[in-house]
């Protein structure tokens, strides 16, 4: 799909598509939500999971990365306490970044389900 065949889908600019899709860090132009929110809408996901970064597309359309965060947010204090030990334990056991700062801020505080 072209970013013109985006835009026309989503019923924004490609100028915004554009800015969404070069979106990198601060000193870019930063895509409003309703963009995210557009987007996220043609390919029926939740907005929230195009801002998860470095997703790989395969998690982004499985909708596996929603199910989990939905499980977590059910099963209560404990449950996720549990959960975050054993992710701590596997990022470090890859060796990969122990900074989930981004993925507790979205999991945590939502207590509804997108529908």
């Amino acid at each position: 799909m072209s970013q013109r065949d985006l835009a026309k889908e989503a019923g924004i600019s490609q100028r915004a598509v554009g800015y969404l899709l070069q979106y990198q860090d601060d000193n870019d132009r930063h895509p409003t939500t309703s963009t995210i929110e557009a987007v996220a809408q043609v390919f029926d996901l939740e907005a929230w999971q195009l801002m998860v970064p470095n997703q790989p597309i395969e998690l982004l359309t499985s909708r596996q990365l929603v199910n989990h965060t939905m499980d977590y947010l059910e099963v209560g204090n404990d449950g996720r306490a549990a959960v975050d030990r054993i992710t701590e334990v596997e990022v470090r056991i890859a060796g990969t970044s122990t900074d989930n700062t981004q993925a507790k801020a979205l999991t945590h505080g939502r207590r509804t389900k997108a529908g």
